[in-house]
């Protein structure tokens, strides 16, 4: 039979005592470690942001933590969403690149993020790198009372740290909407749960241009089988719930569109300019040709202005007449003193009925009109057809 090994000798003199010493130090490290545990290495101060991702192919609400320790403590017990988190981190990396975020900006950095809810609240800092975010959750909070999403990031750049958090009004829950598929793909836009939905309305509006509205109901399918920019708002009692593009065999497009702002013009000469070169950007947007200028909407839009202007001066002048199936619209705007004619077609852009004329290939024709009133600009433009 096998012998059976004898058990290892104890080792005596100083080598024993020096291992005993050092298992007694090993030993009362690890009790110190468990008595007193320290961050761990991803949370000490200075530690490199976690960004969530500022491009998403779904409209989806997600909920969660942040996986950025320090963005996790700054939201604390508020909720935090993530795709408007996305668009947060985008506005901060514009941000160090140097565009500052605005509402414009940060509503389609929602939009490319995947968060398809109005946007209602945005808070910005730039601190030394590690900092707290706790001056913009502090903007971010009478905000957040009525339950609205939290989106919060934080990116690095040579300065320190830039925080951007933004709040979102979500009151009706879409099931999840591909931002962009191929051409004759079938969607179908719900609500969660269905009952939530009763009485909202669909617009949607193509690329050429032809509106169609109807209730959502328990869900509505729609099938894209024209190329482009599908713009889908979706309206309930107390206003818009959600506006979003779904692109049809086109790349969604990288950068904002009419951005960078422009300054406020200085003369009425300057607003008719820029507001003329403002309709030319959003017609090749919308791939379409400019619109030409014509005399008989020119006169239309400066009696339409003065209607605005002097109400009672004299009985209004009504709208103009044409054929029923010819392109007609009013575009109506007045800009604050800080804005320039962009502003106003910002607004155009996510109106469905005003988006429907700009895009609609049979409206071809255009007269503009602009005047001073105290320290704003009243903007007038009539759309029509040859």
């Amino acid at each position: 039979s096998r012998a059976t090994p004898e058990p290892p000798r104890a080792v005596r003199g100083p080598a024993a005592a020096y291992d005993r010493a050092m298992h007694l130090l090993l030993l009362l490290l690890l009790v110190a470690a468990c008595a007193h545990p320290g961050p761990p290495p991803e949370a000490a101060a200075g530690a490199a942001p976690r960004l969530v991702a500022p491009l998403a192919g779904v409209y989806a609400v997600r909920t969660g933590r942040p996986s950025d320790p320090t963005v996790s403590a700054a939201v604390g017990e508020a909720g935090w969403e993530e795709s408007l988190s996305g668009a947060a981190s985008g506005l901060a990396l514009d941000w160090i690149d140097g565009r500052r975020p605005d509402r414009w900006r940060a509503r389609w950095a929602a939009l490319a993020a995947g968060y398809p809810y109005p946007v209602v609240g945005l808070a910005m800092d730039e601190c030394p790198a590690g900092c707290p975010g706790t001056r913009v959750m502090d903007v971010l909070k009478p905000a957040l009372r009525s339950g609205n999403d939290l989106g919060l990031a934080r990116a690095r750049g040579a300065a320190g740290d830039v925080w951007v958090g933004l709040v979102g009004r979500h009151t009706l829950a879409l099931a999840a909407v591909p931002r962009q598929v191929a051409r004759g793909a079938r969607i179908v836009l719900e609500a969660t749960p269905a009952s939530a939905a009763a009485g909202a309305v669909v617009t949607v509006v193509p690329p050429d241009g032809d509106l169609e509205a109807a209730y959502l109901g328990e869900g509505l399918a729609l099938v894209l089988d024209v190329p482009g920019a599908w713009w889908i708002r979706v309206d309930a009692v107390g206003g818009e719930v959600a506006g979003f593009p779904v692109y049809v065999d086109v790349t969604p497009p990288a950068e904002t569109p009419l951005d960078p702002p422009l300054a406020p013009p200085a003369s009425a000469g300057e607003a008719r300019e820029a507001t003329w070169g403002v309709l030319d950007e959003v017609r090749a947007l919308l791939g379409r040709e400019p619109l030409a200028e014509d005399a008989l909407l020119a006169a239309a839009a400066r009696a339409h202005l003065r209607d605005r202007i002097e109400p009672a001066a004299g009985p209004p002048s009504g709208p103009l007449s044409g054929p029923a199936d010819a392109c007609r619209a009013s575009l109506a705007c007045t800009l604050g003193p800080d804005e320039g004619p962009d502003a106003c077609a910002r607004a155009w852009l996510v109106d469905p009925e005003r988006l429907a004329r700009l895009t609609n290939p049979r409206c071809t024709l255009a007269g503009v009109a602009v005047a001073p009133s105290g320290a704003r600009w009243i903007v007038q433009v009539e759309i029509g057809s040859s």
